[in-house]
């Protein structure tokens, strides 16, 4: 019974160790990854080197060669491939033999910055074989670049805006430092108009024009001056009015940034509080200045028209 017991733990580690030999043979290969770099810019070139070694006892035939470069990312479960390579790879490795497998791998400039995983594969006639590493990747001059990009969108969409809101108040009137157009217009209309009557009584008087249609074409353009006049005097009237708003409105401004300077000078109004409300009232003064002046001128050209 006992010599029984030893016969089959005997047979069972024969079986074993032939199991193990099988599996042996079935991975006759070994290979080794180097990188020339741990660390890399984007835009650089990094040198991989694969020795493959035969320890099996037939030749060995590679057919491909697999290269990926890649960053995982957990979070999302992701990814992130920069790098991709497979070409075919024809060698006959003799048994005991190593061979290596050279490969210049660029990454490229717009690689972000982070851990990457270098993966190099083999197939063989026999398996395939993979190695990997890690590759730091730092932080390259296109983020760089791509930052002052944005930092200039920025400040180009801030003083779109700022041009943009001046516009707007020159749009509702806030600044007018010249004769609207309407006013320019009524008064080419008037000197028009009276140059041609002139012209008129002046051919009148040499006789080039027949009495009756000197009469029809006076009465036409004195009517027409009569009207562009009473127009220009309406004009006029609403000109002077916004004047003497813009006056009033003047004058209570210069009153009120008077009483801060004064408050200021005499210690119940702090600095800070001075100088935003000075610098406010100043804004104000300026702009109602500005109208002023280009209402002034408007009545100066009513008025040199009238004459």
């Amino acid at each position: 019974m006992f010599q029984n017991k030893i016969l089959t733990l005997s047979i069972f580690l024969v079986l074993l160790f032939s199991v193990f030999l099988q599996h042996s043979a079935c991975q006759p290969v070994t290979t080794v990854l180097v990188l020339s770099e741990k660390k890399i810019k984007p835009g650089d070139y990094v040198e991989a080197k694969l020795y493959i070694s035969n320890h099996g006892d037939e030749d060995l035939r590679t057919d491909y060669i697999d290269i990926e470069i890649y960053l995982l990312i957990p979070l999302i479960n992701y990814k992130f491939s920069i790098y991709s390579y497979k070409d075919v790879w024809k060698q006959v490795i003799s048994p005991g033999d190593t061979d290596v497998h050279r490969k210049r791998i660029v990454v490229p400039f717009y690689t972000p910055p982070g851990e990457y995983t270098v993966k190099l594969s083999v197939i063989s006639n026999q398996q395939k074989v993979s190695n990997e590493l890690q590759l730091e990747v730092e932080v390259g001059d296109f983020y760089y670049l791509l930052a002052l990009v944005i930092l200039l969108l920025i400040i180009l969409g801030f003083y779109l805006k700022i041009k943009a809101a001046r516009v707007r108040w020159r749009v509702r009137g806030m600044e007018a430092p010249e004769v609207r157009s309407e006013v320019v217009k009524l008064v080419k209309e008037h000197r028009k108009v009276s140059d041609a009557l002139n012209k008129l009584e002046k051919d009148h008087e040499e006789g080039k024009v027949s009495e009756a249609v000197y009469s029809k074409l006076k009465e036409e353009y004195t009517n027409k001056v009569s009207s562009l006049e009473s127009k220009m005097g309406e004009e006029r009237v609403r000109v002077e009015n916004e004047l003497e708003k813009l006056s009033t409105k003047l004058n209570e401004l210069n009153l009120k940034l008077e009483e801060i300077e004064t408050r200021h000078k005499t210690g119940t109004l702090p600095s800070s509080e001075y100088k935003k409300l000075s610098e406010a009232l100043k804004k104000d003064i300026r702009r109602v200045r500005e109208r002023y002046e280009a209402r002034q001128k408007e009545k100066d050209v009513l008025s040199r028209s009238e004459d």
